[in-house]
């Protein structure tokens, strides 16, 4: 909240607790407030989605908001007007879900990062809310009955909820890294056999251009 760190309340004021859905994954009235930091800031969750092949996978991710507001009592006291954390969830895991089942496993579980931020996050104008009450352009997902712009997402974890497909998974994973390991040791290889063969041929050229000169 801007403004001083103390604060003298009036006769007939008070202050306001505000309830916000806490833990992971979220839970209503896990935490009590009665101040709330413009951010940015953090809010992690997790919870099941199922591709369009019917895949169904536990999705870990953490999003990065900031409150948006200027001097007004109007823009402030939408802040605590509700609990913005369960509602921005809530609303986040339901389009998130619409995402992955537009989606096979192998393609979401591949850009997980990228597809959502297609899918979640766009640009728009906010009147009025930029400095001297000029427009303000933001890109992310604006829930204005906060006046809360959620503008960054990581999945820092995906993972199938059928062991089967995990293991598989794991299996590819172990055979790619292999493959990479390979083609790391013999681009390295190759790199020694240049600088090996490098001078020699430098010496023969030198050779050469002398018999030459002869």
């Amino acid at each position: 909240f801007p403004g001083s760190k103390y604060v003298v309340l009036g006769p007939y004021e008070s202050f306001k607790v505000l309830s916000l859905s806490a833990g992971i994954p979220k839970q209503d009235n896990g935490l009590q407030v009665v101040r709330l930091s413009l951010g940015p800031d953090f809010i992690a969750d997790k919870f099941s989605v199922s591709s369009r092949d019917h895949a169904m996978l536990n999705i870990s991710l953490t999003f990065k908001y900031k409150f948006i507001v200027n001097d007004s009592q109007e823009a402030l006291a939408k802040m605590f007007s509700h609990d913005f954390i369960g509602y921005a969830c809530q609303s986040l895991r339901s389009r998130i879900r619409e995402c992955a089942a537009r989606f096979n496993f192998e393609a979401f579980h591949s850009a997980p990062v990228d597809i959502l931020r297609n899918a979640l996050f766009k640009e728009r104008v906010l009147p009025g809310m930029g400095p001297d009450g000029s427009d303000l352009k933001v890109f992310g997902r604006f829930f204005s009955e906060f006046n809360m712009l959620v503008f960054q997402v990581d999945v820092s974890e995906l993972t199938p909820v059928d062991r089967e497909i995990a293991n598989l998974l794991g299996e590819n994973l172990k055979k790619n890294t292999a493959i990479l390991c390979r083609k790391t040791q013999d681009a390295a290889e190759t790199e020694a056999e240049i600088e090996r063969i490098s001078p020699e041929c430098e010496i023969a050229q030198m050779r050469k251009d002398l018999i030459e000169v002869e």
